[in-house]
């Protein structure tokens, strides 16, 4: 039976997985269209690098917050059970 803490548990891994999914294939992406322009030799901006180090960023921050969110439900659900 699952609990409503392994829900939230289970559907926070659900979706880590799918972003983290996500920026590997932007940065894949990212990677070929440089190789492309590079290529070509066509004038190549850094924005593109700094977009996929956003991502990279941003995707810390996102397991931070889901660890804390769980450790915060996972705290108040054992208050609750020691109250009754």
């Amino acid at each position: 039976m699952l609990t409503d803490v392994n829900v939230v548990h289970h559907v926070s891994l659900m979706f880590i997985d799918s972003f983290n999914e996500f920026v590997e294939k932007c940065s894949i992406f990212s990677k070929m269209c440089l190789r492309m322009l590079l290529y070509k030799k066509t004038f190549v901006t850094v924005s593109v690098d700094v977009a996929i180090q956003t991502l990279r960023v941003g995707w810390e921050q996102l397991l931070t917050s889901v660890a804390r969110s769980i450790n915060e439900v996972e705290n108040q659900a054992r208050k609750l059970r020691s109250l009754s």
